[in-house]
């Protein structure tokens, strides 16, 4: 196997989604709008920038062996990710969401099932795989198996990102193990009790990470690096969909990382990259095809 740039190991899923006019009461009716079906996942959709930038990917996963298992496989495929580490468990169920979007703002409300896929074991990682790469990427969903994974990669010298959007037991054996550390803002106020950003990201220093970031959605990101706090706001747009918008920023970010940019060139494309994810529906709608595209956004769009 050629060595590989980027190795994610997490969910893998399948969108619903759809656009509605207002969220009706309990027992309301609306019309969903521009219904469609489209695989999804953070760490999926982070791979699927850095394929189309032209980057060599492969994920380590679990789905079952049902139609919506089959359905993120191929769309991966068709991406040019390797998705030969993915486990395909018998008679188990691939995660779904349903996803309603405000046709309005762009707001989308995500409601999920785990499906029944058993969790990524420690011992479905492996070191030979993790060392043939440049970095690893991963999502806080399943702690034991990312951290056995961030281990590997440490001792390997691996490049180790990741992806906290929710809050886990377990996530802080990984203090220590990260070089780049994005979380959403809810898990920065979850983890660490503030509701300002600015002293909420101090808290997650714990974590000892190269770079640390908060995303903050329309309101851009702060990140300590060198000890230094940088603030980047967003890129205004009229999103349609703001599905997968931060997991756009991670592959972005990752893209500009890997190729050794300065920290907030990398910080500035990865807020453009994400800005353009919301003018389409879905977590992939509207990831740009490649580096270029996001360029040229960033030259005509204003901040």
């Amino acid at each position: 196997m050629s060595r590989l740039d980027i190795i994610g190991i997490g969910q893998v899923c399948v969108d619903y989604l759809g656009r509605v006019r207002y969220y009706p009461d309990v027992e309301g009716r609306v019309e969903l709008e521009e219904a469609t079906i489209r695989s999804g996942g953070p760490t999926a959709t982070a791979l699927l920038v850095l394929a189309r930038f032209g980057m060599n990917a492969a994920i380590v996963g679990k789905v079952g062996n049902d139609y919506f298992g089959e359905m993120a496989i191929q769309d991966l495929k068709k991406e040019g990710i390797d998705t030969s580490f993915l486990i395909k468990e018998k008679g188990k169920r691939t995660q779904v969401s349903f996803i309603p979007i405000e046709k309005e703002s762009g707001r989308r409300t995500v409601f999920w099932s785990r499906g029944t896929i058993t969790p990524i074991r420690p011992g479905d990682i492996k070191k030979k795989l993790i060392a043939q790469s440049r970095a690893i990427h991963f999502d806080e969903l399943f702690v034991e198996a990312v951290v056995e994974a961030a281990q590997i990669a440490n001792k390997s010298g691996i490049l180790v990102s990741m992806d906290a959007g929710n809050y886990e037991d377990g996530i802080e054996e990984l203090k220590g193990k990260v070089d780049l550390f994005i979380a959403s803002e809810s898990f920065m106020k979850e983890y660490s009790g503030e509701e300002n950003p600015s002293k909420g990201i101090n808290k997650l220093k714990e974590f000892g990470a190269k770079v640390t970031t908060v995303t903050l959605g329309s309101k851009g990101s702060v990140t300590i690096y060198n000890n230094e706090l940088i603030n980047i706001p967003a890129y205004p747009v009229r999103a349609i969909d703001t599905t997968g918008a931060g997991d756009v920023f991670h592959g972005a970010f990752l893209y500009g990382w890997l190729n050794s940019w300065d920290i907030r060139q990398t910080l500035r494309f990865a807020s453009a990259a994400a800005a353009m994810n919301c003018l389409s529906l879905g977590a992939h709608g509207g990831i740009p095809k490649k580096p270029e595209e996001v360029f040229d956004f960033m030259k005509t769009a204003e901040r």
